[in-house]
């Protein structure tokens, strides 16, 4: 029976899948894990003694393609380990307005809309995560205003029967994700409502300033898929950036790398290499 149900459930889809090649760099430590971790602490509540009781919230990160906002909040929802339930924003499409799947206008819509119902059903160790909100009717996403606040209540449905779901002081997050743009090229218009209750970053605009940490990003992030590079990997990250200090011309005495590099191997990582 358990097997069964796994299998109807689809439980395994469930489950966070890392990127093998992800690497969490300075610019993930120091930029995007100090805002989604403000946001996480508010929904899911600080550990130990400063434990929150006032629960509330929901993460909205907004920017283009390729800035790795589901990457990110797979790897955070592996590390705390919490159930990643993923729903595909182009899948249920903009037909689509309440979070009843008897209402879904076809089978794709409808299990996207009873994702939502297993996640809130399921109510502690979540992560619902809206993906490509783009897609959706706004009407849709203001579902979700009534988790803004203390009261953390939500009406589903659940095997064809109303359900008032109510998440205080669960471990339960909610985080939407999208582009500034829908798939016609109309700039994508957040609800009043919920863009003033919600906790909003757009990833392009809090780079600003940081285009160094933006720009070692892509080292850090070829290490695993580049054979000469894929040592330092497992190494300690400071070595990366004092070399990457040496490539560039500025002096750092090599003796201060943690691991014990030959003279041969220093040499060959030459600033004309490395900048190739």
């Amino acid at each position: 029976m358990a097997a069964r149900e796994r299998h109807r459930l689809r439980l395994d889809e469930f489950a966070p899948r890392v990127l093998s090649s992800f690497v969490r760099n300075q610019l993930i430590d120091e930029v995007y894990l100090p805002l989604v971790g403000a946001n996480l602490a508010k929904q899911l509540g600080a550990a130990g003694d400063a434990k929150r009781t006032d629960l509330m919230g929901l993460l909205l990160l907004v920017s283009p393609p390729g800035y790795g906002k589901t990457t990110l909040m797979e790897y955070v929802a592996s590390r705390l380990g919490l159930v990643f339930v993923k729903v595909n924003g182009p899948s249920l499409g903009h037909a689509v307005v309440s979070l009843d799947p008897a209402e879904a206008p076809n089978a794709t819509a409808r299990q996207e809309v009873e994702k939502i119902n297993l996640a809130l059903e399921m109510g502690n160790n979540v992560m619902l995560y809206l993906d490509d909100i783009q897609h959706t009717n706004p009407e849709l996403l203001q579902k979700f205003i009534s988790l803004c606040d203390g009261s953390r209540r939500i009406e589903g449905v659940w095997k064809g029967r109303t359900r008032t779901y109510d998440l205080r002081g669960k471990r339960f997050c909610i985080v939407m994700a999208g582009n500034p743009y829908t798939e016609s090229g109309a700039r994508f218009r957040i609800p009043d409502m919920l863009a003033n209750r919600a906790d909003t970053y757009n990833l392009g605009d809090i780079l600003g300033g940081r285009d160094d940490a933006f720009a070692r990003s892509y080292l850090e992030n070829a290490l695993t898929s580049n054979a000469t590079l894929a040592p330092l990997a497992g190494r300690d990250p400071k070595d990366l950036y004092k070399l990457i200090r040496m490539a560039a011309g500025r002096g750092h005495p090599s003796t201060e790398l943690a691991h014990p590099y030959s003279a041969a191997r220093r040499s060959r990582r030459s600033p004309r290499c490395c900048a190739t």
